[in-house]
């Protein structure tokens, strides 16, 4: 698995706490521990030990994650103007670190979202696919009630 889908996966529950916090306050609350549902890198399922191992934590508008070895933490920039919603992460420590990556996202339920991301340097995605050598990332992500108890 390359470096930086880790980056990826910790981007894209700090755009939630962003989209819930600045826009209606009738939204769910992103904050707390997260779990990796499901992935794809590139039209293929990310691996079995990534799906178990992939956590974050969001608290206020900062994130943390953890992904097997690796880690790291980031801020992004969200347009909710834009259908679907845009966000870029900009990773701040870790292996992805400096590094941003383009992206699109989507709050389905207070306890689920979804988002898709570019590798840096390569256009927005505007659609939640992946195909062979896209360069794009689609992860799944459902609230962890019991980390949050």
């Amino acid at each position: 698995m390359r470096l930086h889908v880790l980056g990826l996966l910790a981007v894209g529950f700090l755009a939630v706490v962003g989209f819930v916090r600045s826009d209606d306050t009738k939204k769910p609350d992103f904050s707390g521990v997260w779990k990796l549902a499901s992935g794809e890198q590139n039209g293929e399922d990310l691996p079995e030990d990534a799906l178990k191992s992939g956590k974050m934590e969001i608290k206020g508008e900062n994130f943390s994650f953890k992904l097997g070895e690796f880690e790291g933490e980031g801020k992004l920039k969200i347009d909710l103007s834009k259908k679907p919603a845009t966000i870029d992460a900009e990773m701040t420590s870790g292996q992805a670190s400096g590094q941003t990556y383009p992206g699109i996202f989507e709050a389905v339920d207070e306890n689920t979202m979804k988002q898709c991301y570019a590798e840096p340097g390569q256009d927005r995605p505007t659609k939640f696919t992946t195909k062979e050598g896209s360069g794009r990332f689609v992860f799944v992500w459902k609230r962890d009630k019991k980390a949050d108890k």
